[in-house]
């Protein structure tokens, strides 16, 4: 094999082209999901800071009737929220300004990549790793979807951070310790995800040569940081509650290191061969990721051992801190919706690890031993080279399609409700139930009382009224479907005789099958002339007329169209 020459320009600026084009399509999409909590003129948030302040005790009366007494979402994102409130105070109506910011963040990330591999890679494994990590699926989330600008900011910042800090290694300089700390307290007030740093410094700093006190001495700093952020974030509040989607260790040790397993299987895939890991959480679907991280795991580990004999010096000591670090580095993300978007360091290490197994691959001295390793780098690179960029193309496809449905939802609604009136959603998809309030007033202007999400369902409500102010609302696969987990923790399911009383309405669950309530009784204080029914049609917002005292009626489920 010749040498490689030493990385070009001309090579970086191929990947990050490669990078944008692939993610283009979500680049060029408007608002979606989480974005309409941002642009929500009705509550905006309290301050700049606080954008990523979802759910609080003050919010039930805008949330689910099923939702946990205790539920709460809050994140620590103060840098994030006001990259967020730039966008929307400098172009309100558009998100393209959103999108370009997000855009930069995605280059300064790249070029930070590419610095860390020339750092710590051979010259081969550095062009390998580059274009492994510029189409894999990692963070096309992270870069388009507005929401997700935090996972995108505090990439760019850890990324650099490791280079600051192998830089330091090499000079022991001062200004480069400086640097990866200073870069290190600004990732923990983006986004949790800056706690990986935590886990990549222990090992890149633990895992070498160096006598016991010099580890110690090197990392004291770091840890100690890490202590008082983790000790503040618990203190203030802030993290997941009453969820069983979101589990955190200090809310739920226990059921957090439960999940651990299957979700660095799925991550693993998605790195892999660009399976999205949010499959684990869609029903049908949560054993295919998890089955595939197992055979990806399998395979690289093979590959592993194959490439040994061919390995240098480097390699192994490369080998001894990076391999520990990806699969710790994931362990931010294990307390949400694994999509891999907050384990963008991790991938970073990962495909540095793949870059020098493949190169080393290739080495191998005896016909047999070649042909095992052209056969699994053959597997290996198909995932990488193929499989990730046109997963990478389906889900920036997938948030373009979703943010134009969610605008036609919006713009082409059919809803007359009372100015400052209750309203109630019906059988809507689980997207636009939770964005309905949102969506309107970002589109026509609705002004609205309160709003509760009624049901969720995959089959037709039946909806009774019993009296002036009494429903009863009943389904056959129950009123709620999955999304039950992401408002109560998994432990606590539904049982018949549960009651739950809000501002707006009283809730007494009457009959459960498999945990969901398929049968509930609903009383509205007062009377019901200010309360609307919604659901969605087609995709679109309408509005359903309140039967007689006496008379029933039937919401038809209608899957959404993207």
């Amino acid at each position: 094999m010749k040498p490689c020459k030493k990385n070009r320009w001309s090579t970086k600026l191929i990947c990050i082209g490669i990078s944008l084009l692939l993610i283009t399509p979500a680049l060029a999409s408007g608002y979606l999901n989480d974005d309409y909590f941002f642009t929500d003129t009705q509550s905006p948030p309290v301050t700049p800071f606080s954008y990523y302040d979802f759910f609080d005790d003050d919010s039930a009366e805008q949330m689910p009737w099923w939702m946990h007494e205790s539920f709460s979402l809050r994140f620590w994102r103060p840098l994030a929220s006001l990259s967020l409130h730039l966008d929307f105070t400098l172009w309100p109506d558009s998100p393209i300004g959103a999108h370009a910011q997000s855009a930069l963040w995605l280059v300064l990330m790249l070029f930070g990549a590419f610095r860390f591999f020339e750092m710590v890679l051979s010259p081969c494994a550095q062009k390998w790793a580059g274009l492994f990590f510029s189409m894999g699926l990692f963070h096309t989330w992270a870069a388009g979807w507005i929401a997700a600008r935090h996972s995108i900011m505090v990439a760019a910042m850890l990324v650099w951070a490791m280079v600051a800090m192998v830089m330091w290694r090499e000079t022991k300089r001062r200004k480069y310790e400086v640097a990866f700390l200073l870069l290190f307290i600004l990732s923990l007030n983006t986004s949790e995800s800056g706690v990986a740093f935590l886990f990549a410094a222990a090992c890149f700093g633990w895992l070498n040569d160096s006598p016991f006190r010099q580890k110690l001495r090197d990392l004291t700093p770091v840890l100690v940081i890490g202590a008082v952020y983790l000790t503040a974030y618990v203190v203030a509040g802030y993290g997941a509650r009453g969820s069983g989607l979101y589990v955190t260790p200090f809310d739920d040790p226990v059921g957090a290191l439960q999940t651990v397993p299957s979700k660095m299987l799925a991550l693993m895939a998605s790195f892999s061969m660009g399976l999205p890991a949010m499959l684990r959480v869609l029903p049908k679907t949560s054993q295919i990721p998890v089955v595939a991280g197992v055979i990806c795991l399998w395979i690289w580990f093979g590959a592993l051992m194959l490439s040994r004999a061919n390995r240098s010096g480097a390699q192994k000591e490369l080998f001894r801190w990076m391999i520990p670090a990806t699969f710790l580095c994931m362990l931010p993300e294990m307390s949400g919706l694994v999509e891999g978007r907050g384990s963008l360091l991790s991938a970073i290490f990962f495909c540095g690890v793949a870059a020098e197994i493949l190169t080393t691959l290739f080495k191998q001295p005896s016909r047999m031993a070649r042909f095992w390793s052209y056969a699994a780098g053959g597997v290996l690179t198909t995932g990488l080279l193929l499989l990730s960029p046109l997963s990478r193309v389906g889900a920036s496809f997938f948030i373009y399609k979703g943010s134009q449905a969610l605008v036609e939802g919006g713009q082409q609604s059919e809803v007359n409700c009372p100015s400052h009136g209750r309203f109630f959603l019906i059988n809507a998809d689980p997207m636009m139930s939770v964005m309905a309030p949102f969506i309107l007033s970002a589109h026509k202007g609705n002004v609205f009382e309160s709003w509760m999400q009624f049901t969720i369902s995959n089959s037709p409500v039946q909806i009774t009224r019993e009296g002036e102010n009494e429903l009863i609302v009943q389904s056959d696969t129950g009123v709620v479907d999955s999304w039950l987990k992401l408002y109560r923790p998994s432990d606590a399911p539904m049982k018949a005789g549960d009651t739950v009383r809000r501002a707006q309405m009283t809730v007494k669950v009457m009959e459960v099958a498999n945990h969901l309530p398929t049968k509930i009784k609903v009383i509205v204080p007062g009377d019901m002339k200010n309360t609307c029914f919604l659901t969605a049609e087609q995709h679109r917002l309408i509005t359903i007329q309140l039967p007689a005292v006496g008379e029933r009626i039937t919401v038809n489920w209608q899957p959404p169209t993207l």
